[in-house]
């Protein structure tokens, strides 16, 4: 049997930018676009390189996972869909910094809405 990759495995990542009214304690992602093909996301506390899901993340695409980013700044705002994205680079754990490449760039208006310098 040949070694293939699994087809189809998607992974869709729904997040607010705004957690200042999250429901529990200890919720403070740091998720925010760098630029409109750039995008720093943190994964769950409980992620980690060896986890299953820090592997899902970090060994992409080469175990055929694929992942989309639907972003809104705050509980009360619709999502954005901002389309597929790849692994550009990584670090830490618990959770894990990642940072994303957008497929398709962001709109100036998005990005501005996104951006850390929007605070």
């Amino acid at each position: 049997m040949p070694d293939t990759l699994p087809l189809g495995l998607n992974d869709v990542l729904f997040f607010a930018l705004d957690k200042s009214d999250a429901s529990h304690e200890g919720v403070a992602y740091n998720d925010y676009a760098i630029s409109n093909t750039l995008f720093h996301w943190q994964s769950q506390n409980s992620a980690a390189p060896h986890t299953t899901a820090g592997k899902r993340y970090l060994e992409s695409p080469a175990n055929g996972w694929r992942f989309q980013l639907f972003v809104r700044t705050n509980k009360q705002s619709p999502y954005y869909a901002c389309g597929p994205v790849q692994l550009h680079k990584h670090h830490g754990e618990k959770p894990i910094n990642i940072t994303w490449q957008l497929q398709h760039p962001l709109p100036m208006r998005l990005f501005r809405k996104f951006s850390v310098l929007n605070g």
